[in-house]
């Protein structure tokens, strides 16, 4: 039977938030500010991580952020056609949002429309508005997607500051923010919009609105498959789920079902279409050694990993890991999925409450994704699942805190109810319990993977975080009733990344203005023995036969290298880097993986397989003495001294 619920109250006026947000971001995009790693010494003519305009330390660790996506990006601003990457990659377009070909991939994957705002504007504001246009989007519609889910609007807020604040995103540089999680609470929000709008109303005008959100909420939703799965799936599912959930309970069924059907046909369309596009690129993906088709099943990881994060304030301080590293081990608050299941136990009534759907909701997308992480399932079943099959068990522990995080906002709403004794009574049983879990993962944490976590310091933040639940609980009817665990995860925050003015030294540095001088000056490809110098190529959109290998190899280009396919299995892999090492000595090629993701090939300079493939400068971090190379000068770079050379014929 269809709800005829359809009012949720009063709506508060989110115009001045708005406004607070626009201009906080505002000011960030136009001054050509971020929280990028860009300014490490590996990236600094002198090799020193301080000055160029930056605050803070970066770390090595977020080298998948710095010396790949966003040099890459920065060269995509400098040259749209993006044809500085090694011809020996497959069509990666799709896997970098930086799409130039096909209307429907263009507006799927948008970013490539900002990116296009370069011509018009300073890299450096292009960057940075393709840096923060994710987090925009997550703090203007966020709190209102929460409200929705029946939180207040300050509740709703303080929801979002301690999901963006943990260390699931600060330790990944936003990059779990980025991976359909912003797009997919808009996307929610659009199917929300929809679902109201043509539940009074059948008027045209009610249907051309309802229509258009629910189209829009579906572009949106196929960006996701585009994103990476691991954490898209389910910070995606997480916002998604609950959104229907509160539709059906709010709208009825037949009303729901009709605006997910046009969302759900858009999304199909366009996810068809953007591979349709870019087949090329899917086909090499698919048939790649690494990641290929691979699949996993769900794994019981251990309570470190679960439940961890309140203690991972500690990794701004140690460098010292058992079998993982700081990124590895960062996760959200999943620990705040403890206090809703014990709520659930007792106070969860009519479903088709707006509070009560919104809880089951999340609590569904929860235990989905919970249970991949905390169960070994075995592999001819998990591998078989579709959707949770692409997700690794490690990387979905690292978001299913985000689940966690809006489940409990809602919790502490649904406890407004409760007389005051309850609240009080429950807060505190509950952040009993939360202390125990929270101190048992602490001490998982210290024995299997950070040893110089204290015990001491175990104990502190077992008690600063069930105290901050107890709080949030006993005195849910307070407005600010989230802001103690607002601020605990603020202090685990500051100081994780660095702000940067600019683009450091890849743009106007020496040894920047060099590089673009030889490349006008020596037309052709570079070749180079270090990802450093091929992160400060890319930069500058200089085209270079080393650099990254996207999606997948082009077949016929490195048979060009190898055609005998000796090295296929080398190769053949996708996310890789392609590194070159030179002997002059050598005779033939040589090319090994010497980890999933990097292709290592060493030739002899004079090899006329690279003049072959349009090679003319090739540079090393070390003197070489071969016939066909003519010295060009030398080039400072990561505080080490790079030789040029002009590569003017085989040996």
């Amino acid at each position: 039977m269809e709800s005829g619920h359809y009012d949720l109250g009063p709506m508060p006026k989110w115009r001045r938030y708005s406004a607070c947000v626009a201009l906080v971001f505002g000011a960030l995009i136009l001054t050509g500010t971020t929280m990028s790693s860009i300014g490490i010494g590996q990236l600094r003519a002198d090799g020193r991580s301080e000055g160029a305009g930056m605050i803070g330390t970066p770390r090595s660790i977020r080298s998948d952020e710095f010396l790949r996506t966003s040099v890459w990006r920065i060269g995509a601003l400098e040259d749209r056609d993006m044809s500085f990457g090694t011809p020996l990659g497959s069509d990666g377009e799709f896997l970098t949002a930086m799409v130039t070909r096909g209307v429907v991939g263009r507006v799927v994957l948008f970013e490539s429309l900002l990116a296009d705002l370069g011509r018009f504007v300073p890299d450096q504001i292009a960057f940075a508005l393709l840096w923060w246009a994710p987090s925009l989007l997550f703090w203007l519609f966020a709190p209102r997607l929460f409200f929705w889910f029946g939180m207040t609007p300050v509740l709703a807020v303080l929801t979002a500051a301690v999901m963006y604040l943990s260390p699931a995103v600060m330790w990944w540089s936003l990059g779990t923010i980025n991976s359909g999680l912003a797009t997919s609470i808009v996307a929610a929000l659009l199917l929300l919009y929809a679902a109201r709008t043509v539940a009074p109303s059948m008027s045209r005008g009610a249907l051309v609105r309802a229509g258009a959100a629910a189209v829009g909420a579906g572009v949106l939703i196929a960006r996701i498959p585009f994103s990476y799965a691991p954490w898209a799936l389910p910070s995606s599912a997480g916002v998604l789920v609950p959104a229907v959930f509160v539709a059906v309970s709010r709208f009825g069924w037949r009303t729901t079902m009709k605006v997910l059907a046009v969302a759900g046909v858009t999304a199909i369309a366009g996810i068809v279409a953007v591979i349709l596009e870019h087949k090329a690129g899917f086909d090499s993906l698919r048939a790649t050694v690494y990641p290929g088709s691979r699949r996993s099943t769900g794994q019981a990881l251990d309570l470190g990993y679960l439940f961890g994060a309140p203690h991972l304030g500690v990794l701004k301080t140690t460098d010292q890991f058992l079998a993982t590293n700081a990124s590895e081990i960062s996760s959200a608050l999943t620990v705040l999925a403890v206090p809703c299941v014990l709520y659930g136990f007792a106070s969860v009534d009519h479903w088709r409450e707006r509070l009560s759907a919104a809880w089951w909701g999340h609590a569904a997308a929860f235990v989905v994704f919970f249970a991949w992480v905390s169960i070994d399932i075995p592999a001819r079943l998990g591998e078989r699942l579709p959707g949770l099959s692409l997700t690794t068990p490690g990387r979905t522990a690292q978001v299913v805190g985000f689940i966690a995080t809006a489940w409990f906002g809602v919790t502490v709403a649904s406890m407004r109810k409760a007389p005051s004794e309850t609240r009080i009574r429950v807060g505190a049983a509950t952040a009993v319990v939360v202390f125990v879990v929270v101190a048992l993962s602490g001490s998982v944490l210290r024995v299997q993977h950070i040893p110089d976590l204290r015990v001491a310091h175990v104990l502190v933040n077992a008690a600063v975080v069930a105290l901050g639940v107890g709080i949030a609980l006993a005195v849910s009817k307070t407005p600010w009733a989230m802001a103690p665990l607002a601020a605990f995860v603020l202090v685990m925050a500051v100081g994780t990344n660095p702000v940067i003015h600019g683009l450091g030294d890849l743009r106007t540095s020496a040894s920047a203005r060099t590089v673009q001088r030889l490349d006008r000056e020596l037309p052709g490809r570079w070749v180079t023995d270090s990802p450093n110098l091929d992160g400060l190529l890319m930069a500058n959109a200089v085209p270079s036969l080393s650099g990254e290998q996207w999606t997948g190899p082009d077949a016929a280009a490195w048979r060009r290298l190898d055609p005998a396919s000796a090295f296929e299995e080398a190769w053949n892999r996708g996310a890789a880097i392609v590194a070159f090492d030179f002997d002059p000595a050598q005779s033939g090629l040589q090319m090994t993986s010497p980890s999933p993701d990097v292709v290592k090939v060493v030739v002899n300079p004079c090899d006329p397989k690279l003049a072959a493939m349009d090679v003319r400068v090739v540079v090393s971090t070390h003197p070489l003495d071969a016939p066909c190379l003519t010295p060009h000068g030398q080039l400072p770079w990561s505080g080490l001294t790079e030789f040029v050379y002009e590569l003017r014929g085989s040996g």
